[in-house]
């Protein structure tokens, strides 16, 4: 049963668990029920959200013992309270929850992965609605970000897409906020319009681990790679901005060539953000056309080896990085 279908009516629990690492699409849900139970219960008179984290156990009782004012149910939201070890909570909820009545509803939100060794863990996974929200794998995050593009009446070409998602990763937050800038400046995204308005796409930390393959220091890339991941950053994020940077120091070495040396000039030639190219041009001087090239086919070994379940995204973009500080 999903959150969008259910009408508080129509399942045996009033129970509903709700949390995973995925905080974004979890706070979404929880949104979604509390709008959705204002809908139906002549708005937020018997609607309460509790502090998980100072929350003391007489004043939940109170609220989920009360009975609804002039509406079937009541709701009462309990936030955090796994996560912030509210001891006195964590005990109590195992022997509160069964003993609540129909007319309450109570929703146990937390916005992380839990102690799977607590018992009212375990009594909620089996006696609970339960909603769990894991990190978006790479396709499903495709997915997500084109549907949410088309929720909010815009379009996006899905070159833009993967220089967007390469930008924020799976952060859901920034993902958001950015399709928000780009379909205020124009609604058909493309490729163009992110380079020009997310010049956050690369970091300097990213540039880091350039620097390191390019100066065959494998030590330091595969640290600096430790290090972003570390910070959150994706593997698939980093694979396509690594691969784009690629692409964009090939672009400034054959405008180099046509004797176009300016950065400003190149950016424009090459249609790439002059932030990149100004942070590329040092890395074009350390090597060559053909070093660039031959190292641009590594990438697609690697891809085509991750899209045919040769093996997983870590292990290739481990295994890419020191191809690329031995080529």
């Amino acid at each position: 049963m999903t959150l969008q279908t259910f009408d508080f009516t129509d399942f045996m629990t009033n129970i509903i668990f709700v949390y995973g690492t995925d905080s974004y699409r979890s706070g979404e849900a929880l949104r979604e029920i509390i709008v959705r139970y204002k809908d139906k219960n002549n708005g937020d008179m018997n609607c309460v959200v509790l502090d998980g984290a100072s929350l003391a156990p007489q004043v939940l009782e109170h609220h989920c013992m009360s009975i609804p004012f002039c509406a079937p149910k009541r709701l009462v939201v309990v936030m955090g309270a796994l996560e912030s070890n509210n001891k006195n909570i964590i005990d109590l909820l195992p022997d509160l929850l069964p003993t609540i009545p129909d007319t309450t509803l109570c929703v146990i939100y937390e916005p992380n992965d839990c102690d799977k060794r607590l018992t009212v863990y375990k009594m909620l996974l089996q006696s609970a609605l339960v909603k769990h929200f894991k990190p978006l794998t790479p396709l499903a995050l495709r997915r997500w970000c084109d549907d949410h593009v088309a929720t909010r009446s815009a379009t996006i070409t899905p070159d833009a897409r993967d220089q967007l998602l390469a930008t924020t990763g799976p952060d859901l937050y920034r993902l958001t906020n950015a399709i928000e800038t780009l379909r205020a400046y124009n609604p058909s995204i493309t490729k163009e319009t992110v380079s020009l308005l997310v010049p956050s796409a690369v970091s300097s930390v990213v540039f880091d681990l350039i620097d390191s393959v390019v100066a065959h220091n494998q030590q330091k890339a595969l640290s600096v790679l430790d290090t972003l991941r570390l910070q959150g950053e994706n593997t698939f994020g980093l694979f396509a901005l690594l691969a784009g940077t690629y692409r964009t120091c090939i672009g400034i070495a054959l405008a180099h060539n046509a004797g176009i040396t300016q950065p400003f000039a190149i950016a424009k030639t090459i249609k790439a953000h002059p932030f990149v190219v100004s942070k590329s041009l040092g890395f074009v001087k350390k090597t060559s056309l053909t070093h660039l090239v031959r190292s641009l086919r590594l990438f697609t070994h690697y891809d085509s080896a991750i899209k045919h379940g040769i093996m997983d995204e870590v292990t290739a973009f481990d295994m890419l990085v020191v191809a690329l500080c031995k080529t």
